[in-house]
């Protein structure tokens, strides 16, 4: 993927390793740099780095998620969460997360998804 670096780097928010490394493998297999965050300033750090994308384990241990929102301003924001938690998923969204999907459509469809977000609001 051709591009500035805020063009095309994802910044990773999530504290379960086999997550971030399935989710981290299919973002660079799309092209995209993955800055992996484990805390609510590791992520703010990345965001003033730049970035296209941030997407977000709504379960991450420790990690506020509303607080990631707000240090990601008008980046797009992908929530992921537990199929089995939809008012979690629901109140991302209305959060103001650009998209809030169960953990299990993550990685399957991150193309789709990273393309939706990306896009018109």
């Amino acid at each position: 993927m051709a591009g500035n670096l805020s063009t095309s780097r994802i910044v990773l928010v999530a504290t379960d390793l086999m997550r971030q490394s399935r989710v981290a493998e299919a973002a660079r297999a799309l092209g995209y740099a993955v800055a992996l965050a484990t805390t609510a300033e590791e992520a703010r750090e990345a965001l003033r780095a730049g970035a296209a994308l941030v997407i977000l384990d709504l379960q991450a241990e420790g990690v506020p998620w509303r607080e990631v929102l707000a240090a990601a301003g008008p980046v797009p924001v992908i929530a992921f969460g537990q199929h089995t938690k939809p008012d979690v998923l629901r109140a991302a969204k209305a959060a103001g997360c650009r998209l809030a999907v169960p953990r299990s459509r993550l990685v399957a469809e991150l193309p789709r998804l990273i393309e939706r977000a990306k896009g018109p609001t």
